[in-house]
């Protein structure tokens, strides 16, 4: 009877020591996790990302290694000229569990159709990125995800690429990747074959 009472007494131990790492590991999640803003009219000089003083290129969080897993980025209303290497996402990853999230509200455009080719809208090289919501118009490659993994597209319309040969989200070497609810149309591409080197991947609800 005492050596079992010993064991129940164990196993209520190790499960309140448990459950007070997952409390804690929230709490210091919860502590890191932040939101940032990007606008039209933010500077990267000024801006510190705040929603009163955003930045203005959607990839400067990543470019400055800001960003830590659970953060959101989110992008304001209107239209982005990148440059023809798009936005660039290589500098801060997370995971399937706790993304970094680039969140467009309202209509945000990306629109790379002056911009010499071959264009990209993003590339995504860092692990545990989402993206939702955005417009991409004129690029050669709308979205590419570069030999990374736990990638997810979601609410993304890709179209009227540039006049060579495109694509509408081009998954290279990757694994993990989820896209949910895009739209692709008016494609200029030489084959029909919108994807190449994949990894594992699901499409949910693609409109092509």
């Amino acid at each position: 009877m005492k050596t079992h009472n010993l064991h129940n007494l164990h196993a209520t131990l190790l499960l309140r020591l448990l459950c007070s790492c997952l409390v804690l590991a929230g709490t210091v999640f919860s502590a890191r996790a932040a939101t940032y803003y990007v606008s039209p009219t933010g500077s990267d000089t000024t801006g510190d990302g705040s929603a009163a003083k955003p930045w203005a290129t959607i990839g400067y969080g990543d470019a400055q290694s800001l960003l830590a897993p659970g953060d959101e980025v989110i992008v304001q209303a209107g239209t982005y000229t990148p440059s023809s290497a798009g936005v660039v996402l290589q500098n801060s990853a997370a995971s399937a569990v706790s993304p970094i999230v680039y969140r467009a509200q309202g209509r945000v455009l990306l629109d790379l159709s002056a911009v010499p080719p071959p264009s990209y809208g993003f590339d995504v090289k860092a692990a545990g990125i989402t993206l939702e919501g955005f417009e991409i118009k004129g690029a050669s490659h709308g979205i590419r995800i570069d030999r990374t993994r736990e990638a997810v597209i979601t609410g993304c319309t890709i179209h009227d690429s540039a006049r060579t040969d495109s694509s509408g989200i081009w998954v290279n070497q990757a694994d993990g990747v989820t896209m949910t609810r895009n739209v692709i149309y008016n494609i200029h591409s030489s084959a029909d074959t919108p994807w190449g080197n994949l990894g594992a991947f699901a499409i949910k609800g693609l409109t092509m």
